[in-house]
């Protein structure tokens, strides 16, 4: 269910993403998205990549080298990530299903259906975006990107599942398509909350994403919470990396994670919280 749209706050970014990189130990910095109505509004930072690249190459660029970035239209090679991000309708041949007919289905209307259901934003809502390493964005990102392995996006959820508002579940689709410009950042815009992105093939062939990263967007206004909730969950020991248990017998501590008929130990859980993981 979409939640209602609230302005971002100003945070302490540089704090929220050092947070994120520790207690999931990230490899990438988390990134920066801000969607822009007036090119005019565009920070003297972000710098113009010299030709033309696909949004998921703006975010690699950013998340890997810490590259502070902007785009339009007019900079993007991939017509996917132009309308995604609304910026403009998608050419006809691409919306009636006829260009990647018989490559991504195995007729025209299914081909067709394939893209109509790709995440996108309004087209015309916006005229350019932004792309920082959080820590060092220079401007209050609408939407945050955060790569990991998948038990690394395994502790993001359970941080962000950790606050009653976010309903006890998250709920994402995919068709491995548009992974980044429409599952991650399109998809978190239009439904206000954190939404996974699976990679797809022009963000692991052209953007050099890996075989074994995910990335999930995230509205920036709920970044404390999360960060809240991973600090929470950290301690109490659902920490990463997570630590491997004996195969042959159950997981200490026993009574969290075996059923059993038997009665736990009185004050377990108290005695666990009393002492929870650091984090280091």
């Amino acid at each position: 269910m979409q939640r209602k749209r609230m302005e971002a706050p100003i945070l302490d970014w540089t704090k929220i993403s050092k947070s994120l990189t520790n207690l999931l130990k990230l490899k990438y910095y988390p990134v920066a998205v801000k969607l822009f109505k007036n090119t005019g509004e565009i920070p003297k930072e972000a710098r113009k990549p010299r030709v033309k690249i696909t949004v998921c190459q703006f975010v690699s660029l950013a998340k890997t080298y810490g590259r502070i970035l902007y785009g339009t239209a007019e900079d993007i090679a991939c017509a996917y990530g132009i309308s995604n991000l609304g910026f403009k309708e998608l050419p006809e041949d691409i919306r009636s299903g006829e260009r990647f007919v018989y490559i991504y289905a195995e007729n025209r209307e299914a081909t067709k259906t394939i893209i109509e259901k790709i995440p996108r934003i309004e087209a015309g809502k916006f005229k350019a975006f932004v792309v920082a390493p959080l820590q060092e964005t220079p401007v209050d990102p609408d939407i945050v990107l955060v790569s990991g392995n998948p038990a690394q996006i395994t502790r993001l959820i359970l941080g962000i599942t950790w606050k009653e508002k976010f309903n006890g579940r998250l709920f994402f689709s995919s068709s491995a398509h548009s992974g980044i410009c429409g599952d991650s950042i399109a998809a978190t815009y239009n439904l206000n909350s954190p939404h996974l992105g699976i990679p797809c093939y022009g963000a692991r062939s052209f953007a050099l994403f890996q075989d074994d990263e995910l990335v999930m967007g995230i509205p920036a206004k709920d970044l404390e919470d999360v960060v809240d909730g991973l600090t929470k969950t950290h301690e109490a020991y659902l920490g990463y990396p997570i630590t491997p248990a004996n195969l042959e017998s159950p997981p200490p501590p026993l009574w969290i994670f075996t059923i059993r008929p038997e009665k736990p130990p009185e004050n377990w859980k108290e005695k666990l919280l009393k002492a929870p993981r650091k984090i280091l």
